[in-house]
């Protein structure tokens, strides 16, 4: 049965890929069905600090982040793909034997710990070089995610959330997030093109703030009050359940979507389906 539905499942993403013109695939479908294995990347540094606040930030030169909280885990645990267009391959990179420049790094010498992720396609790499980074750890009470090509997506996370796509290069890629903590900190989700979209629990505040220059614009609660609503072309404001925290999405190229819900992390949107098929 599992064979079956995971051959449906790719005959289902080749045809949409090819039906929307897709140009890679989503950094879900490549952790699920890469034949080869996702390299571990051991973070270093002193142990992480039992009962201390932990922050995750993720360097990503060119590709893909995925973040996502894990109660049964006991330590974060990081993992990469490289990847590379057919034919893309040269002599020089990547090099045979020799690692590229991932690293993860344990910070504790602040008033919480730090879990710090830099990643690079390094020197001469082609084109279509392409890191995809995931990062699954016990708790995440604030998250930074700096990444350019490819899309971030964030799962369970808390705190303060920036997921910044494209800043670099230009090239951006889709956002998702997806968190039953409240938000009550500030939240800043910025590509420079694809979707934004954000399932949120019912019990944060924020000011929402909301603009796409080529895109839809929603933010759909029947949760908490609104007030100061000031719904336009392209964009949304408003105040949610009088929070001064301001909540942001902006896309230069793409919807942006804001859904308020029980059991966030558990809601399906189309992101969801297409992170199966392609960016």
């Amino acid at each position: 049965m599992t064979k079956k539905i995971t051959l449906a499942m790719l005959g289902l993403g080749l045809l949409t890929a090819t039906l929307g013109g897709c140009t890679y695939a989503d950094i879900t479908s490549k952790h699920l069905f890469r034949p080869d294995a996702a390299m571990p990347i051991e973070p270093s540094g002193p142990d992480l600090r039992a009962g201390t606040p932990l922050a995750i930030d993720v360097h990503n030169q060119r590709g893909s982040v995925w973040v996502e909280v894990d109660g049964d885990l006991e330590a974060p645990v990081v993992e990469a793909i490289v990847s590379w267009g057919a034919g893309d391959r040269t002599e020089t990179w990547p090099a045979h034997g020799e690692a590229l420049p991932i690293t993860a790094v344990r910070r504790t010498d602040g008033p919480g710990d730090v879990l710090a992720v830099d990643a690079s396609i390094g020197d001469g790499a082609p084109d279509s070089g392409y890191v995809d980074i995931r990062v699954r750890t016990p708790r995440c009470d604030g998250v930074s995610v700096v990444n350019d090509g490819g899309p971030i997506v964030l799962v369970g996370v808390g705190g303060a959330i920036t997921a910044r796509n494209g800043a670099a290069t230009g090239e951006g890629g889709r956002i998702e997030l997806k968190t039953s903590r409240p938000i009550v900190d500030p939240v800043a989700l910025v590509t420079t093109s694809g979707r934004v979209t954000a399932v949120i629990g019912t019990e944060g505040r924020g000011v929402i703030d909301l603009a796409s220059e080529r895109g839809d614009v929603n933010f759909v609660t029947a949760y908490g009050t609104l007030t100061d609503v000031h719904p336009a072309m392209q964009r949304y404001h408003g105040v949610w359940n009088g929070g001064r925290n301001p909540f942001i999405a902006k896309s230069a190229d793409g919807n942006i979507q804001v859904y308020v819900k029980p059991n966030a992390e558990s809601y399906s949107t189309p992101d969801s389906w297409m992170a199966l098929l392609g960016r």
